[in-house]
């Protein structure tokens, strides 16, 4: 996982201009064997629209997904330690998550949790990736001003300890 590289940057930008962006971030969450809940990580949600009407899993979703993906890519931190952040695959269906315009949003969802032993309790290595991920989401989505940068939910528990 790397910064983006000088060609990058443009096509970035490029899918930056075409679609309004927004994100959500989330705790997740596991069902223990006692059926009592753990937090094990996080979950980031990129939504992407382009401002018109929507078909679940068309073509047009099908792109801004593959934009969201390479933003995704984009934003990836340096690959340290016992966490893991994984970007999951298309869903062909539509999201009223933040930033929608009521037409329905696609959505790319990417998981930060332990590389190993995906039941641990959330600690501060994954705390630092979300920092980090968060931090470069941020001023990514944040250039040029048209794009939403909305965040729901309350700020995910930072661990102690």
């Amino acid at each position: 996982m790397s910064d983006m590289n000088d060609e990058q940057g443009p096509e970035i930008t490029r899918i930056l201009e075409r679609y309004a962006i927004s994100y959500e971030v989330r705790t997740q969450w596991s069902v223990l064997r006692d059926h009592t809940l753990r937090q094990v990580g996080y979950l980031v949600d990129l939504y992407g629209s382009d401002g018109s009407r929507l078909a679940a899993g068309d073509e047009r979703c099908q792109e801004i997904f593959r934009g969201l993906s390479k933003i995704a890519r984009g934003i990836l931190p340096p690959d340290e330690g016992d966490c893991c952040i994984s970007i999951e695959g298309f869903h062909p269906q539509l999201h009223l998550g933040v930033g929608g315009n009521g037409h329905g949003s696609v959505r790319l969802e990417m998981h930060v949790r332990h590389r190993h032993e995906i039941d641990r309790p959330v600690d501060a290595g994954e705390a630092q990736a979300l920092k980090a991920l968060l931090a470069r989401l941020e001023a990514l989505v944040g250039r040029g001003g048209r794009r939403s940068r909305a965040k729901t939910g309350a700020a995910p528990a930072t661990p102690t300890g």
